[in-house]
């Protein structure tokens, strides 16, 4: 990447919140971060990231593995909302199919079974500070889990992507990866993500301003996706139209059926 490919990404950002403005709209941004399950140095450091930029942070904990201490930490860092991302993040997928952990060979109310107890030791772990938001590992959820886990205490989903879901549960998807998860996770460039933001920008603005999620995955981040992350958060926090928000309080304001 040379000087003038960031000049111009970062060029084209300006101009898509510059729209953002005219309509006297902020864009609404939140972090998602997937599969934590104990305090380790990459999530020490994404929480000093997220806190000196006063940024709120979803994080995806997986239930099985998680630690005790989490809920003390998480306690001392308010900043930070933990989030159930499935139960063992184990793939139930049947053969040639794509990963999924909330159903494929798993029955409908073998899965919920699993979400319950899931939620409950969630609970136990973090108390009043556990999100309303289910994270579906590999962000993937049968349809007909979905229909039953309000239920358990879940009132939104958060996956990835804008497609379309004809369920009653409020849909609060990530829509820019930060990790090549197809070239072995590699990280991504600053012009590959401020692209990917962009383009999802003016998604949003075509669907009536709705917020944009970024994902990231802290025990993957190599030293080029922190540098990356830092630039980004540097130039998106410095900016007057960009409003970061906690995912929850975006649980009422997002059309259901559209994610």
């Amino acid at each position: 990447m040379n000087r003038s490919e960031s000049d111009d990404c970062f060029a084209n950002l300006s101009a898509e919140l510059d729209l953002w403005s005219e309509h006297q709209q902020s864009a609404k941004l939140f972090i998602r971060d997937d599969d934590a399950v104990e305090i380790t140095p990459e999530l020490l450091h994404l929480q000093k990231m997220t806190e000196f930029r006063q940024t709120p942070l979803l994080l995806a904990v997986i239930p099985k593995f998680a630690k005790f201490e989490l809920g003390d930490f998480i306690e001392r860092h308010p900043l930070i909302t933990p989030a159930v991302h499935g139960y063992s993040h184990e793939n139930h997928a049947g053969k040639g199919d794509k990963k999924i952990e909330l159903g494929g060979r798993q029955s409908v109310d073998q899965v919920l079974e699993i979400l319950d107890d899931a939620h409950n030791h969630m609970t136990r772990i973090f108390g009043h500070s556990l999100s309303k938001i289910l994270v579906p590992p590999w962000n993937r959820i049968s349809e007909d889990v979905v229909a039953g886990i309000s239920d358990l205490g879940f009132h939104g989903v958060s996956g990835f992507g804008w497609k379309k879901q004809d369920t009653n549960i409020c849909w609060i998807n990530t829509h820019v990866d930060i990790i090549n998860w197809r070239e072995n996770a590699s990280a991504k460039s600053i012009v590959q993500v401020i692209g990917e933001l962009v383009d999802n920008l003016q998604t949003a603005r075509q669907h009536g301003f709705v917020p944009i999620g970024i994902l990231t995955h802290h025990l993957v981040h190599t030293q080029l996706s922190w540098h990356m992350l830092d630039e980004l958060f540097e130039y998106l926090c410095g900016h007057q139209n960009v409003k970061w928000v906690n995912a929850d309080d975006l649980i009422i304001n997002i059309d259901p059926k559209l994610c």
